[in-house]
């Protein structure tokens, strides 16, 4: 019988330190978990063939232990080989490498395959754009451009077309954009817990400093249209945007500190727990095809584990509110039997 780390905690651990938390709030849910992650290791029979993940475990227990208050918490990375990162315990994954702000395409192997597939990418954005009256801007993925990206902190000046969402292709990237999906599919690009969408930032706008509090995903940004012509307005002029305009380019990004400039067709890739922000300092439109990807660091069974991980916290937060949003977006029939189970 394998042997799995005992980080799973009993009833009385369940009530002493889970307690009310949102997501896995029970010792039935952490035992849920790790019937899906590792399968059923209490017998003999057990036909899982996965063997116990360290760092997961780790990464659950941490989680499992924190306070209600902790969970929504932002640090500072305690780690000495990512100082600067700013993190949540939901996304602050143990023993993780190469914590470069800004990473270079090397270290990914699809990188020239994408930026060769920009003009097809630019031309079903075309299309989209084309086919669904132009410029119509909400709050919802029913406009041709959503403003419903973080939580609709950055205005209505950020906004996007969205193609996953939690790993999970929108009715609109099915429909509208197959050769993007293709070549996200093909990559393994748009699952797990991740999102994809063409990302645009509006003439003479920016994002704020900020991070996204997770180290297990980087993020890759695809330039489609990225303007060069700078203007010199009254707020640029008066140094009251959040971009110093002395050698810095007119349409860019700050990473940990790193200026990133986008070029079309070419990749940059960012750890965006750093904290980053945007700026857009043209008359143009920028727009950068958006996707976060899985830390090179992550073994293939760690990908699987942190997965199932946030689609059945997703789940159980869900229920909490009241009604469960349908299937997780992962393929894994052990997973969709326990949901089914859990929800009867």
């Amino acid at each position: 019988m394998m042997k799995v780390r005992a980080l799973w905690p009993t009833a009385v651990q369940s009530n002493r330190c889970i307690g009310q938390k949102r997501g896995l709030a029970s010792a039935a849910a952490w035992e849920e978990l790790r019937e899906a992650v590792y399968g059923d290791t209490s017998t003999t029979t057990s036909t899982t063939t996965t063997a116990p993940l360290e760092r997961f475990d780790q990464f659950c227990d941490n989680y499992r232990h924190a306070s209600l208050s902790a969970l929504d918490h932002i640090y500072n990375s305690r780690d000495p080989t990512s100082l600067g990162q700013r993190l949540k315990i939901s996304g602050d994954y143990p023993g993780l490498q190469r914590h470069a702000p800004v990473h270079h395409i090397s270290e990914v192997s699809w990188a020239s395959e994408v930026e060769s597939a920009t003009g097809a990418i630019r031309d079903e954005l075309g299309r989209y754009i084309q086919d669904n009256e132009g410029d119509h801007v909400a709050d919802d993925d029913s406009a041709t451009f959503s403003t419903d990206f973080f939580s609709g902190a950055y205005g209505n000046e950020f906004n996007g077309v969205a193609l996953v969402r939690q790993g999970k292709p929108t009715d609109i990237a099915r429909s509208c954009f197959p050769q993007v999906m293709e070549l996200l599919t093909k990559f393994d690009l748009a699952g797990g817990n991740r999102l994809a969408f063409f990302a645009r930032q509006r003439a003479q706008s920016g994002i704020p400093p900020h991070s996204d509090c997770t180290n297990y995903l980087y993020t890759a940004h695809l330039g489609i249209h990225i303007p060069t012509e700078e203007i010199l307005t009254d707020a640029i002029a008066n140094n009251t945007t959040n971009v110093k305009t002395d050698s810095v380019p007119p349409c860019g990004m700050m990473v940990g500190g790193k200026t990133v400039v986008w070029e079309e067709g070419k990749l940059s890739i960012i750890q965006n727990a750093y904290p980053h922000h945007t700026w857009n300092n043209t008359s143009q439109d920028r727009i950068v095809l958006y996707f976060d990807f899985w830390h090179p660091d992550l073994s293939m069974e760690e990908r699987r584990a942190l997965t199932i991980f946030t689609d059945m916290k997703r789940e159980w937060e869900e229920e909490e509110k009241g009604g469960f949003p349908g299937p997780p977006p992962v393929d894994d029939p052990r997973l969709r039997a326990l949901l089914d189970r859990y929800k009867q």
